[in-house]
């Protein structure tokens, strides 16, 4: 993995990391692949690193879901209201997003692991 190599190139690891990280599992394997182990080995550190962060998994979820909620939020209604005030241009912008890129691929297979997720867990 890109990341994991870029990220044992630092010498310390933040939560930022870690959500990055959960991020990348839940795209990949949905919420129960978002677990301590093996985030911290694709992160190349121990579990204590996590639990400096972190009191519990549940605390990294809603971690998780606050970084969610921020992007999905702010940066992309943002970007679309600055570029025009009509409500139909604005909706048109936004259903013209790119949806090809690798990052909007990883954000799409987020958005429908959050989606799943929140069918079990009320705080999703």
């Amino acid at each position: 993995m890109a990341r994991r190599a870029a990220v044992q190139n630092t010498t310390t690891l933040d939560a930022n990391a870690w959500i990055e990280a959960a991020f990348d599992a839940l795209a990949e394997g949905g919420i129960d692949a978002v677990r301590v182990d093996p985030l911290a080995k694709n992160l190349g550190v121990t579990r204590g690193s996590f639990y400096w962060h972190f009191a519990d998994r549940a605390a990294l979820h809603t971690a998780m879901l606050k970084e969610w909620r921020k992007r999905q939020s702010y940066q992309v209604g943002t970007r679309i209201e600055s570029q025009t005030s009509s409500p139909n241009e604005r909706l048109k912008r936004t259903l013209a997003l790119p949806n090809s890129s690798p990052r909007a691929k990883r954000g799409a297979a987020i958005e429908i692991a959050i989606r799943l997720w929140s069918r079990r867990d009320a705080e999703a």
